[in-house]
């Protein structure tokens, strides 16, 4: 099947496939360009959430990213290409109106337009018609990605409009087959 119809449908055998014809590392890439692992790490420490992940299954969310870490990754595909760090305060003035700090910096063009374009639309397929059809009740077009892990432990949904990115994220905890704890 065509790369859109499997990201509508989850279908991760396809991402697989051209995870080994690209290359794991290439993939890896692609996230931190994103901006996966790139805003929460503090500049003396690195960020270790990829360690490890240059494996051909790394496409099928075998690392454990941060909800901000996604929201900023989409964030980066609903800015077409442009890379921006997250904020939480947009402005601080005095009482006098004086503006003593404003959040955000420019952003920084990490990937082509065209290529985001054609993201977008496979993300919004996504909502339009496979595995995250209840975005469509916030009225807005909706592009984003679902999904889960093994025996649902945990669930996902990263999705944006044109004004906002967000991150949802559940997780159980509990012991596994084995008895052993679990915290995905």
């Amino acid at each position: 099947i065509d790369v859109v119809r499997a990201t509508a449908n989850s279908v991760n055998t396809v991402y697989a496939q051209m995870n080994v014809e690209v290359g794991p590392a290439a993939t890896l890439d692609v996230a931190r360009r994103a901006g996966v692992c790139t805003s929460w790490a503090r500049a003396d420490e690195d960020c270790t959430v990829f360690e490890g992940q240059e494996v051909p299954a790394n496409v099928l969310g075998t690392a454990s990213p941060h909800p901000l870490d996604m929201a900023q990754a989409y964030n980066t595909f609903a800015a077409q290409g442009v890379r921006t760090e997250p904020f939480i305060v947009a402005q601080v003035a005095t009482p006098d109106g004086e503006v003593v700090h404003t959040g955000g910096v420019e952003g920084e063009r990490v990937f082509a337009e065209d290529v985001m374009a054609d993201t977008t639309y496979a993300l919004s397929q996504v909502v339009e018609q496979g595995s995250g059809t209840k975005a469509r009740a916030v009225g807005h077009p909706v592009a984003g990605k679902t999904g889960t892990s093994q025996n649902n432990r945990s669930a996902w949904f990263i999705g944006y409009t044109t004004q906002l990115t967000t991150a949802v994220a559940m997780y159980q905890v509990g012991v596994d087959e084995e008895g052993r704890a679990v915290e995905e």
